[in-house]
């Protein structure tokens, strides 16, 4: 069975180093790109069998490279941390937020369920709806992390996605190779999350409350 082909555009490496970890653990063939032009770049030298795709890029023009893809015959999943108060009905596009806490597993299946159909294109203008002014609002779990360290953040859900996992792996009660290397990559960013943790704790302790004294 030929591996499914995946292509990541997002301008954060950590996204792209979390999809490329996670997809490849599941045999999924990965390319990441950083800007619209190495995607396009990519996309015209391999057989791409669904796209994955930021939605807010720093140097704009998601929209028109998403419309691009999707005229070639792309599934195309949108990774967002953006969230609407009105989700626009776009025909052939779906959405995974960053913020979900089962996000990587949503856009696992996703791209399973994606990969060789051919999305019914609806054009731009549906498409540019996510991107108005004032559709897009922040989560709660966005708004609890936004005044973090973009690497705690990382991982932290990193760590969640390795913990359900493991629990999948130790079900049948034998501890393969596969379990140990999860074990130890598991230790290894649990000890990296403390520190970052411990660091931010010296730069923002946390104020203790005043005590009251009574008469």
């Amino acid at each position: 069975m030929e591996r499914i082909r995946v292509l990541c555009l997002d301008d954060d490496e950590d996204i792209r180093r979390l999809i490329k970890f996670f997809f490849t653990r599941k045999n999924f063939e990965v390319i990441t790109c950083q800007d619209i032009q190495s995607a396009k770049k990519a996309e015209k030298n391999a057989q791409i069998d669904v796209i994955i795709s930021d939605l807010f890029l720093p140097e704009g023009g998601t929209v028109g490279f998403i419309e691009e893809m999707m005229k070639k015959g792309h599934p195309i999943i949108i990774f967002t941390a953006a969230e609407w108060k009105e989700m626009p009905r776009i025909d052939g596009v779906v959405i995974v937020n960053k913020m979900d806490e089962y996000g990587m597993d949503k856009l696992i299946k996703e791209v399973e369920s994606a990969a060789g159909k051919k999305p019914e294109y609806s054009g731009a203008k549906n498409i540019s709806e996510l991107t108005k002014p004032g559709m897009h609002i922040k989560t709660p779990l966005e708004k609890r992390f936004e005044t973090r360290n973009d690497e705690e953040t990382v991982l932290f859900f990193e760590l969640r996605q390795l913990e359900r996992e493991i629990r999948i792996s130790s079900g049948n009660g034998t501890r393969t190779r596969e379990f140990n290397e999860m074990m130890d990559k598991y230790l290894e960013l649990k000890s990296r999350l403390n520190k970052i943790r411990e660091g931010n704790k010296k730069i923002n302790p946390k104020k203790k409350p005043k005590r009251i004294l009574q008469n």
